[in-house]
């Protein structure tokens, strides 16, 4: 097995080394930060296949188990440079310029603070996803044609405010977010406490799985908080056309199993919580009226469950640390906003509930103008 793991390592470098050339020389300018990215990456996998074929502690036998591990690993980084990365910049789509613009226009509006906003690419296979190690964020294909769920662009955008380091700014975020994780974990410590006096322990497996899973949760939450307090009320809209048209059971709830993502219910109460303390009251009206229409015909029902593993005080304790860390890191926040793709995004949620069967038309003619305009 030695001689074939050292094969497999030499076909691999080789494979890394022809991914390089199939970057174009030089690339498109919106794509030049990620490429620089991506040939450094490639360099430093080549780098530890080299070690791993030829470094002395990976000739003994007794170490061939630990050799092939860190191959897997390896070989699973350099796939998704391949398959997400590079394709991004190779495949490039005419739309890509289009989304990119908008991207630094949102920027600039809300006051990102980090200094190089995230590449955009209009070719994802998963709807909005970021992948934040490479700065790249991958829309649907169509995604430019469309208003509605550019509001998400917002949420997307959150997600590296969570892995920038040394940056003082941002880290007044990363605390307010440290610090809501130590409010939840002592509420699921004393609830599993009492648990365990009261009867018997039956729930604390359960309290631990979502004391857990809140760890992911807490931060897809921020990034709600963070796209409805920059977005404004189209974020709460988006929300509710992205769960209506995509989403499962909105009250889902995970008893044994980790989980990423909270169930849309509880993102809703959060995103209807911060406009709350935005002062945004008619806009929160109108957006849970809507959703619980929308719950009158979803699958799926609210069971007791939901509220022991998403509290309501702890759904409003989050929007409160969510909100107070996007004030804390000075982003422009909607009460205040002007800015040309935040009135579009909401007066396109104000056209489509007035006129549905007029918006399309609006739509396209508004997409139209705002792609033709200098974005400043």
């Amino acid at each position: 097995m030695q001689h074939y793991l050292e094969a497999i390592i030499t076909e691999t470098i080789e494979r890394a080394k022809r991914l390089k050339t199939r970057l174009p020389t030089p690339p498109p300018i919106h794509f030049q930060v990620l490429a620089q990215t991506s040939l450094m990456l490639i360099d430093k996998h080549i780098s530890f296949l080299n070690l791993l074929h030829s470094a002395p502690e990976y000739q003994v036998n007794l170490n061939q188990p630990n050799r092939l591990r860190v191959l897997k690993t390896i070989v699973k980084e350099l796939d998704i440079i391949e398959n997400v990365a590079v394709s991004a910049i190779s495949r490039q789509h005419k739309d890509d310029a289009k989304i990119n613009k908008v991207i630094q226009q949102i920027c600039k509006e809300i006051d990102y603070p980090i200094p190089v906003p995230p590449t955009a690419s209009a070719l994802s296979t998963n709807y909005y996803q970021i992948y934040p190690h490479f700065n790249l964020l991958c829309v649907p294909l169509l995604e430019c044609d469309f208003l509605l769920h550019l509001p998400d662009l917002y949420h997307e955008l959150a997600h590296p405010l969570f892995l920038t380091e040394n940056d003082s700014r941002i880290s007044l975020f990363q605390d307010r977010a440290k610090e809501f994780y130590e409010i939840v974990s002592k509420y699921f410590d004393r609830v599993s406490l009492e648990d365990q006096r009261n009867n018997r322990g039956d729930m604390v497996v359960n309290y631990n799985v979502w004391k857990s899973n809140w760890a992911n949760w807490r931060i897809e939450f921020f990034c709600d908080i963070f796209g409805v307090c920059t977005a404004g009320p189209a974020y709460g809209w988006a929300h509710l056309h992205l769960a209506t048209k995509r989403g499962s059971n909105p009250f889902e709830v995970p008893l044994y199993s980790k989980s990423t993502h909270p169930n849309d219910e509880a993102r809703m109460q959060v995103i209807l919580n911060v406009l709350e303390y935005m002062h945004l009251t008619d806009a929160k009206v109108s957006i849970e009226k809507k959703w619980k229409e929308m719950q009158g015909i979803t699958a799926g029902q609210k069971n007791s469950l939901y509220d022991f593993a998403y509290p309501a005080d702890l759904l409003k304790e989050c929007a409160l640390h969510g909100f107070r860390a996007v004030v804390d890191i000075e982003c422009n926040i909607a009460t205040g906003q002007t800015g040309i793709i935040f009135n579009t995004l909401n007066e396109a949620w104000d056209r489509y509930w007035a006129d549905h069967t007029s918006f399309s038309t609006w739509e396209r003619k508004k997409v139209k103008e705002l792609h033709s305009i200098d974005l400043q």
